[in-house]
């Protein structure tokens, strides 16, 4: 994935719901640098190739999806790159 305001890429590593909140978060590696990592919440629906945020105070930020591999495993359900 990759943020609109952003160049840098990452593969999701972990993802999960927020139980009880409504969102996703998913943590990841960078793709260009495995030291560099990142975290990301209030992750909305999917629609397309973007997931929305939907953290009021970041209405205009959203992750791309650069490249989806699927889910080979249940707890690999939103594995894919991206950036922010």
């Amino acid at each position: 994935m990759r943020g609109n305001w952003s160049t840098i890429e990452y593969r999701v590593d972990h993802a999960w719901e927020a139980k009880g909140k409504g969102y996703w978060c998913a943590n990841g590696k960078g793709v260009d640098n495995p030291r560099q990592s990142g975290s990301f919440s209030f992750l909305g629906e999917r629609i397309g190739d973007e997931i929305l945020i939907t953290d009021p105070k970041r209405p205009d930020d959203r992750l791309l999806v650069i490249k989806d591999k699927g889910a080979k495993k249940k707890r690999a359900a939103m594995q894919m790159q991206f950036a922010f």
